[in-house]
């Protein structure tokens, strides 16, 4: 089962990978692939130790299906909550950024 779980996780690092790459966000790109070759190093261990016990991988083929469509579905949002962890404290919003968060005056109807 955790297999299941893993291929999961994988699947929606490696569609927010994508899309930083497409960005070209160098620090977030560095980030996910840093915890996705952690995620590789267990998977390859429990791959090689049921090499002849294929339904043992199952579960993590099925967590791969669902999470490459949890992270297309849901790439946009986990991109935005990246970004907000990995934005230095002192660095001013952008008006963009400000204007999802509220912060920006809206123009008045007078």
């Amino acid at each position: 089962m955790t297999l299941f779980f893993v291929g999961v996780i994988e699947m929606i690092i490696s569609a927010s990978w994508t899309k930083a790459v497409s960005k070209a966000n160098v620090a977030l790109t560095g980030a996910i692939t840093t915890v996705n070759i952690l995620i590789w190093f267990y998977v390859i261990r429990v791959v090689v130790e049921n090499l002849d016990n294929w339904l043992a991988i199952m579960p993590y083929t099925a967590g791969c299906v669902l999470g490459s469509m949890l992270g297309a579905i849901n790439r946009e949002k986990a991109m935005r909550r990246c970004r907000e962890w990995l934005r230095p404290p002192f660095r001013k919003p952008r008006k963009s950024e400000a204007r999802e968060a509220g912060l920006a005056a809206s123009p008045s109807n007078n």
